[in-house]
């Protein structure tokens, strides 16, 4: 779903229309949740915590600015994870959870698909090394396909910062992997 048709129903959902609200939901739903697994690394709680997300999106409706719908949301999936972890920040998180089997069919590209798999797990370990705002800005671009200004307004900072940090990150990224070839 691309930016306008989200504002659109952004400003459908203010105006009171609870089904746009529920397409918001259901379109984003995926993407919020995965930003917050990346973080706690606990499928249930981040269940729970996307639910907060969107029950404080609603709650909020009517104060939206539906200029950046999509930064909107994930700023606020932000703030509840620096709300969760202050609470929490003494105990120890348990990241047990955090790896699921992929389970391929018995093809003849298993061999490709495991390879292709046991990459992005190690990109995805890889970036997690990086400072929580490369990770962020680094996410938002490839794997929400948020837009660079989205990106800034979701981070609360400047499209030039954003892209620095993109830059950053994607060079000690490349530089960690190189080296572990």
């Amino acid at each position: 779903m691309n930016t306008v048709d989200v504002r659109q129903l952004f400003k459908r959902a203010i105006q009171g229309d609870v089904d746009a609200f529920g397409m918001i939901y259901e379109t984003h739903v995926t993407e919020i949740f995965r930003f917050i697994y990346y973080r706690v690394k606990q499928r249930e709680l981040a269940e729970d915590l996307t639910q907060t997300v969107f029950v404080k999106i609603f709650a909020r409706i009517d104060r939206i600015d539906t200029t950046y719908p999509k930064a909107y949301m994930f700023t606020v999936a932000k703030n509840i994870l620096t709300d969760h972890w202050r609470k929490k920040k003494d105990e120890v998180f348990d990241s047990g959870d955090e790896h699921h089997i992929n389970r391929f069919s018995h093809d003849a590209d298993i061999e490709k698909k495991l390879s292709d798999t046991q990459d992005v797990e190690r990109i995805l370990s890889l970036l997690d090394t990086l400072p929580e705002e490369q990770q962020d800005a680094i996410r938002l671009k490839f794997i929400h396909d948020l837009e660079t200004d989205e990106i800034a307004h979701a981070l609360q900072t400047t499209p030039a910062n954003v892209r620095q940090l993109q830059c950053r990150g994607l060079k000690t990224l490349r530089v960690q992997l190189t080296s572990s070839l």
